[in-house]
């Protein structure tokens, strides 16, 4: 055995000993772990195992930060980073846990972001730094915002390089970042943003449910003509203003439904309100789901009254799930208003959990979109004396899905067909169907039953050029009067390329039965039942079978790394709805337990001027004044004092207490101060 044979055994034995918590790594041993990791022949298997092995994630974070010099940058951090992105079609986001933990804290990524920014590395490793930075800026498990601003930074940088490939990343780069920034700024009060404590300039801070301030503002909501989407000027922005745009109208589709429903449900506008009204409720907890089957959080009602649904009722729960009436008591997902002494306070989605709203006092489970509503639901439910809710009738489903897939997403589908194309050749799909385009290019009237069907079908010029146009082009649209055989070609398109390519086919439609009815044409052109899966509910008897519920079950398969992370979700799941209980009993309590030193704590960081002006002042020589009776003064006097509407007692011509900031609080409206 060589040497060389004899160090790769000596790397292999040192990877496994740290990996396996036998051995730690340090400044000295840093080196020889990411060696040993670059010379494993499997960089999948080995991105798995550091995430499998609890000591592998804070192991390559270490080894990755000990030496920040030029000669590690340029050396053996690019070779470990150029190792693991051969992991990058890795499932699970386990290369993304990795690299995350390679660059936050950002001690390693800040220098080779700086090293990059002063020309100091190599064509490999800026080749490297730009391949981690393209995936850095489109995170979803770490906000990316620190990495697009990195990104904006060096954007001409990249640019510049003489490698190609880093130019086309860079383009990538480039695209991402506009695509994922707000729509374009507009120079007059018509404009995004400051209508309302909802309205931003980037569409993906707008919260999906609207609050109190939204819905009752009169101020009419941006949206951009159709023009501007059209205008050559503004090309660049084209992708962004098409999303913008797009989740702002069908958002204001929903509002206005809403705005509609509430005026009638509060008697400001005449017609029938349809949804229920529960007066008297009390905020008594949060709710996070079972402990085999969590979700999403929810604040938790409790009514004062029982529903007069449930008199005479003797299974409750039963009731609820099984009765039609009980049914269609606060469906799940469903919307409501939740209204503190006549004041509108936030919109809610309803979360149906039957066993709470069985109770005798039936307790309602409602979860808030959005920070502001969040604060504003929590502060206002806290305080008040009289809390009711209204049920709002609209499908919240049908808006709710979209919007949120609106906001995550980053580029929009087959742009260069919807959005850019002008005139000129389409794209073509990335498979043809060649055993059917070519014949029916050269022979438009020839009989498709040699190559497609087994019936004779012979199609006139315009059904002809309908197929070939939806088999060449990525995008088609077919139009005619009734009868011209619009679904028909649509059998055929989906019998082509379910024949003659391995694509995967989704089947839009407007209503239920048009679905059907394509279907069962599928089936009757030849598709076999078992290659369709239909979605959706009230499916026809004919195509009951294809029905999502009524497929064979079969589990797939996760790999170990998959079921770390899986676990160490699950373990920060459960810190985080401790928290959270914690949190609440604090916010539900805070009229009892919070005193004046808490606030004073509290002030001292968060609001340094009113901490100042509450500062009690020393003697001369540092002790304490001492007051009536000999009594040193006590530290929240003159917050006392103050949060009375009182002025500063004792202290009230102190030069110490009044200087000039000071002064203007001493001075606030005490009704004010009491608010």
């Amino acid at each position: 055995m060589n040497r060389d044979q004899t160090r790769i055994l000596q790397l292999n034995k040192r990877f496994n000993d740290i990996l396996y918590g036998r051995a730690a790594v340090d400044p000295r041993t840093s080196r020889l772990f990411l060696e040993a990791l670059c010379i494993q022949e499997d960089p999948a298997k080995s991105a798995e195992k550091l995430i499998l092995n609890p000591p592998g994630l804070p192991s390559i974070q270490n080894a990755m930060r000990f030496d920040l010099s030029l000669s590690f940058l340029n050396g053996l951090a690019t070779n470990t980073l150029e190792y693991l992105l051969r992991a990058a079609d890795l499932g699970g986001g386990i290369l993304d846990h990795i690299l995350i933990a390679i660059v936050d804290p950002a001690i390693f990524w800040s220098a080779f972001a700086q090293a990059f920014e002063t020309g100091a590395l190599t064509e490999k490793a800026q080749h490297v730094f730009s391949k981690v930075l393209d995936r850095l800026i489109v995170l979803k498990e770490r906000d990316p915002s620190p990495y697009r601003d990195l990104a904006s930074k060096v954007l001409g940088k990249l640019f510049e390089s003489q490698d190609l490939e880093v130019r086309q990343i860079a383009h990538h780069i480039k695209h991402v970042l506009a695509t994922f920034a707000s729509g374009s700024a507009v120079n007059d009060p018509s404009g995004p943003g400051g209508r309302h404590d909802n309205d931003f300039l980037n569409f993906r801070e707008i919260a999906i449910l609207p609050t109190a301030d939204e819905i009752l503002s009169k101020k009419t909501p941006f949206i951009r003509p159709a023009s501007v989407l059209d205008d050559p000027e503004v090309i660049d922005s084209r992708e962004r203003d098409y999303l913008d745009n797009t989740f702002r109208m069908l958002r204001e589709d929903m509002i206005y439904n809403m705005r509609e429903e509430l005026q009638v449900a509060l008697k400001k506008k005449p017609g029938r309100y349809r949804g229920l009204h529960i007066n008297g409720l009390s905020m008594v907890d949060v709710y996070t789901g079972s402990q085999e089957r969590g979700c999403r959080w929810g604040l938790v009602l409790r009514c004062h009254h029982d529903f007069p649904q449930l008199k005479g009722v003797k299974d409750r729960k039963k009731f609820f799930s099984d009765d039609p009436a009980g049914s269609k008591i606060l469906r799940h997902q469903s919307l409501a208003c939740l209204i503190a002494d006549e004041n509108i306070v936030s919109f809610a989605t309803v979360l149906r959990v039957e066993d709470l709203l069985a109770e005798k006092l039936p307790r309602i489970v409602l979860q808030l979109d959005g920070e502001a509503s969040t604060f504003k639901t929590l502060l206002r439910l806290s305080v008040s004396k009289n809390i009711r809710l209204l049920q709002i009738d609209i499908a919240l489903f049908a808006f709710e899905p979209v919007l949120k897939a609106l906001k995550n997403m980053q580029l929009v589908p087959l742009s260069d067909e919807l959005l850019f194309w002008d005139e000129g050749p389409l794209q073509s799909p990335p498979t043809v169907a060649e055993e059917v385009v070519r014949p029916l290019s050269k022979n438009p009237a020839m009989d498709l039953q040699s190559i497609l069907t087994s019936k004779s079908i012979l199609l006139d010029p315009s059904q002809a050029a309908s197929l070939l146009a939806g088999l060449r082009q990525r995008v088609a649209l077919i139009q005619g009067p009734p009868g011209t055989g619009k679904s028909f070609i649509g059998a055929l398109l989906a019998k082509a390329i379910h024949d003659h390519t391995s694509q995967t086919m989704l089947v839009v439609c407007y209503t239920n039965h048009a679905l059907d009815q394509f279907l069962e044409d599928l089936i009757g052109i030849g598709i076999a039942a078992e290659s369709i899966v239909r979605i959706g509910g009230r499916a026809s008897a004919g195509v009951q079978h294809l029905s999502l519920q009524s497929q064979e079950r079969t589990k797939a398969p996760r790999s170990k790394a998959e079921w770390t992370l899986i676990e160490q979700a699950k373990s920060r799941s459960g810190f985080l709805v401790e928290r959270l209980g914690n949190s609440f009993q604090a916010i539900a309590n805070a009229d009892k337990a919070i005193t004046l030193d808490d606030i004073l704590t509290h002030i001292e960081f968060e609001d340094f001027d009113f901490w100042e002006a509450f500062q009690v002042p020393l003697e001369p020589d540092g002790s304490q004044i001492v007051g009536k009776k000999g009594k040193p003064i006590q530290q929240d006097y003159l917050l006392y004092q103050w949060s009375n509407g009182w002025d500063a007692g004792m202290f009230k011509n102190h030069p110490v207490v009044y200087p000039s900031r000071a002064r203007e609080i001493w001075e606030m409206d005490p009704l004010l101060v009491k608010h």
